[in-house]
C-alpha cells in the first residue's frame, strides 16, 4: 500500500507564515463533464500536524497563524 503524500492528505501548499504552512483543500463536484469546484477550505499546518482548519479564505488562516 502506498503512503499518502502531504498534498493528498493536507491540501495544496499556499504560503508559510511564522513557521506554519497555509494549505488549501479543494473538493470538486462529481458527475460533471468538466471539473467544477464544489468547495474549498484553508488549513494551518506545522509539518504533517494540522493546527487549525475550516477557514473560508486565506486572510483568516493567515491571522490565525500569526497569533499562534
Amino acid at each position: 500500500m502506498a503512503t499518502k503524500t502531504k498534498r493528498t492528505q493536507l491540501g495544496n501548499y499556499i504560503t508559510k507564515v511564522n513557521g506554519y504552512d497555509i494549505r488549501q483543500k479543494v473538493t470538486y463536484k462529481k458527475g460533471t463533464k468538466h471539473p467544477q469546484v464544489a468547495s474549498s477550505e484553508y488549513v494551518v499546518c506545522r509539518g504533517r500536524k494540522t493546527v487549525g482548519k475550516g477557514f473560508k479564505n486565506k486572510e483568516e488562516a493567515t491571522k490565525y497563524a500569526e497569533t499562534h
